[in-house]
């Protein structure tokens, strides 16, 4: 998984095995070796085959269903590899060991020929993947009809098939034949209720079915029920005490949504993500019909990519690594194409499956937070291109260096601009890492650099264990490039002169034709000091007074002053002592003296901002935009656009933010921009356009409330409107004048008298 940062310069985190994932190469040798034994048929497949060829009868069906229709191996929708804006993940499921075209005629005689068990509906569902991967979707739904006539009249088996073919014909734009299948005459309207799964995914269907058909409230009402009704029926089987009903509608309905979640039931986050989305959709407003995205999936050189996943998720579900609960997901067909229809309105982002042998050697160049926005009956058309890695030249194949001069080099990318280049740190015990960026904006395929613009160079700091004892710090994160036992990486990313990425080199390389060379490489241009090495010993307190010590001894000590600034961040970050501390300025300014770089001027601009002491602010961010690259990224720009708007200048504040929210697509100081609008008399009206426009996808199960919020304010306003606006005036003018003092304060203790406004400026005291 990747991580999103909420601040800009120290972030904590808790290592986690899991994360291998980095801007470098992703090198994987569990990975290398399952690609390569799905590379070798005959090795892996000949027993399987020859033993169900050999068989015939009963004896063949019961291989095919323990080989391939029970084989955990075998999953519709499971992939090796997830790819997104938000997250890519590497799962440690096995490719399929046998090929479609072997799978397809298997499957079809099992669901035609074998006894109506449980694994007769999971053959269907599988056999039906097949076909819609191959673009018969119209023999997928034949056979899962088939399949189901097989099976007795009211079985748990025959019932969920029937579901499944609801679904179908839902998402194929069919609502009277999803409505036939999900209440058949004859059939009881409701599944027994000792089975809350069946009940959960009736509810799940019957809520998109009445939300196509143009009722989004009685969907939401729909959903809201079905997930409260399954979660009282596992609570009961559980053994555990129902929700008290006077906690209040808001308190319930929370617990509701989070019970299914804390024990991973996928019905419950199917249910919880339809509720999500039609609340969000409803309370904005406006045209509310099904939206749909369709698009093709190719490579560069114009080969469809079939048998992929393509998912779309919700602000609420983005960054969770469970694939099964998506109501949107499709497979790729033979030409690379896909469809998905009923989107309820709202802000998704595009994720990707994909199995090992699709990827090798290819990536999906897609920018971090790429929002798509679905307006009511939207349609819209997105074609997704993989592009071949990038291959580097140097420093690659773990190349020891000891010069101080430090070339970059990789092969040019057709109609580039300009490239990124990111360095991958790992951890101390090798289960995880963290990326950061070490130049931006470079014109050309090659850059040197000097072993001191690495070491200068501030990583991400990692905690272990609860992270509230600063000595758990990350021992190989503290040192950075300055550690020369660690093995570092790199990767590009090309861009195009408009900002988009084109092209990188950070993918997945897994045979020897795509392998190329390895970002691997060392920092030998010195030795550890025997400060480093207590550090290394996890013996932070006596590494930060040796460092202090060699400081002391010599104020021109640039590696030991850095590291004495590391430790003391460290040693502040997980208390609530502001940040950085009074002794860490003084550290920053002394190296800005000595090794002045764009961080260390961010940093000092940042520490002046949050003391109010706006010359020194304005000093160290002048700095910072004449060492910084072209582009000022957007959490300075909303940074400094909110010191303008503290020292009276709206007008500035305006265009600052505007261009703040043009850079980042997750709209995070939005709540700022709308004080700003305020703060310059705009009308609520055109306040809540922006609100509307610019959604809060930075908290993403709450992603519409500031608009909300501004729709409260109206309503109590259009009561009152002179003493509103009065009180409006006088609560921005007390809140504004407080930040200017302090940057830091919340809103005034002293009330508006209303309400609305009292909220507002409690929500947006809580912007960083």
């Amino acid at each position: 998984m990747t991580v999103k940062l909420k601040i800009k310069h120290l972030v904590l985190y808790i290592l986690v095995p899991l994360l291998v994932l980095s801007a470098a190469a992703i090198w994987a040798p569990g990975a290398v070796q399952r690609y390569r034994a799905a590379q070798e048929p005959e090795a892996v497949h000949s027993r399987m085959l020859d033993e169900i060829q050999a068989a015939s009868g009963q004896a063949r069906l019961k291989l095919i269903g323990s080989e391939i229709v029970q084989n955990g191996e075998y999953d519709p929708y499971r992939f090796n590899v997830y790819a997104g804006s938000s997250m890519t993940q590497s799962s440690s499921e096995d490719e399929s060991l046998l090929t479609p075209q072997e799978r397809l005629p298997l499957l079809e005689q099992y669901v035609r020929e074998a006894s109506p068990d449980s694994g007769l509906g999971r053959a269907a569902e599988q056999l039906a993947y097949e076909y819609d991967a191959l673009g018969r979707s119209g023999d997928a739904d034949a056979m899962l009809a088939e399949a189901e006539r097989r099976m007795s009249e009211y079985s748990y088996e025959r019932r969920s098939l029937a579901l499944t073919r609801a679904e179908r014909a839902l998402a194929a734009g069919d609502a009277a034949a999803a409505e036939e299948l999900l209440d058949p005459p004859g059939r009881p309207h409701e599944a027994d209720r000792s089975e809350p799964e069946l009940l959960g995914r009736q509810s799940w269907v019957r809520a998109r079915l009445l939300f196509v058909r143009g009722q989004p409230e009685a969907a939401l009402a729909e959903a809201q029920r079905g997930l409260k009704e399954y979660n009282e029926l596992e609570r009961k089987a559980m053994g555990l005490a129902q929700p008290e009903e006077e906690s209040g509608a808001e308190t319930a309905e929370s617990e509701e949504e989070s019970f299914g979640q804390r024990f991973n039931a996928l019905t419950a986050n199917q249910l919880d993500a339809l509720a999500g989305a039609l609340r969000t959709a409803i309370g904005r407003g406006g045209d509310l019909a099904p939206a749909s995205l369709s698009g093709t999936l190719k490579r560069s050189d114009g080969t469809p990519v079939a048998r992929a996943g393509i998912f779309l998720r919700s602000a609420r579900e983005v960054n969770h690594s469970e694939w099964e609960s998506e109501p949107y997901h499709v497979v790729t067909d033979d030409e690379g194409r896909f469809e998905i229809r009923n989107l309820v309105p709202g802000a998704y982002q595009i994720q990707l499956g994909f199995g090992y042998g699709q990827v090798d050697g290819w990536s999906w160049p897609v920018e971090s937070d790429d929002w798509l926005q679905f307006a009511g009956g939207g349609d819209q058309e997105r074609d997704i291109t993989l592009q071949p890695l990038i291959q580097l030249k140097s420093p690659v194949n773990d190349q020891q260096l000891t010069d101080d001069s430090i070339e970059f080099s990789w092969e040019a990318v057709k109609g580039a601009a300009y490239y990124t280049l990111t360095g991958t740190i790992p951890s101390s015990d090798g289960g995880g890492s963290s990326s950061i960026t070490i130049r931006e904006h470079i014109s050309g395929s090659r850059i040197t650099l000097s072993a001191e613009d690495l070491y200068s160079i501030q990583n991400i700091l990692f905690f272990s264990g609860s992270g509230e004892d600063w000595e758990t710090a990350d021992t190989s994160s503290l040192l950075g490039f300055l550690n020369p036992q660690a093995r570092f990486s790199w990767s590009v990313q090309a861009y195009d002169k408009t900002g988009n990425r084109i092209s990188q080199s950070n993918g997945y390389r897994l045979n020897p034709g795509s392998m190329g060379n390895l970002p691997f490489f060392y920092m030998k241009q010195r030795q550890l000091s025997e400060a480093d090495r207590l550090v290394l010993d996890g013996k932070l307190v006596k590494a930060l007074e040796a460092y202090r010590a060699r400081v002391e001894a010599d104020p021109q000590d640039v590696e030991a002053l850095r590291m004495q600034l590391r430790l003391t961040q460290a040693e502040s970050s997980p208390s609530d002592t502001p940040f950085p501390s009074r002794e860490n300025i003084a550290l920053l300014e002394r190296l800005m003296e000595l090794s002045p770089s764009s961080n260390t001027a961010s940093q000092l601009a940042d520490y002046f901002y949050e003391q109010a002491d706006w010359k020194e602010y304005d000093r160290y961010y002048g700095i910072y935009l004449d060492s910084a690259p072209d582009d000022s990224e957007a959490y300075a720009l909303a940074k400094h656009a909110s010191s303008l708007l503290y020292r009276g200048d709206p007008g500035g504040a305006h265009s600052e933010f505007a261009a703040a929210m043009a850079k980042d697509d997750s709209h995070r100081f939005i709540g700022a921009y709308l004080l700003a609008e305020l703060a310059a008399d705009r009308a609520l009206a055109s306040v809540r356009e922006l609100a509307q426009r610019y959604p809060d996808l930075d908290t993403p199960t709450d992603s519409d409330r500031w608009r909300r919020m501004l729709d409260a304010m109206d309503k109590e306003r259009s009561a009152e409107p002179a003493a509103f606006d009065k009180s409006l005036r006088k609560a921005l003018d007390l809140y504004l004048a407080a930040r200017a003092k302090d940057p830091r304060s919340g809103a005034s203790s002293q009330k508006s008298g209303f309400a609305s406004i009292d909220a507002f400026l409690l929500a947006a005291g809580e912007v960083r």
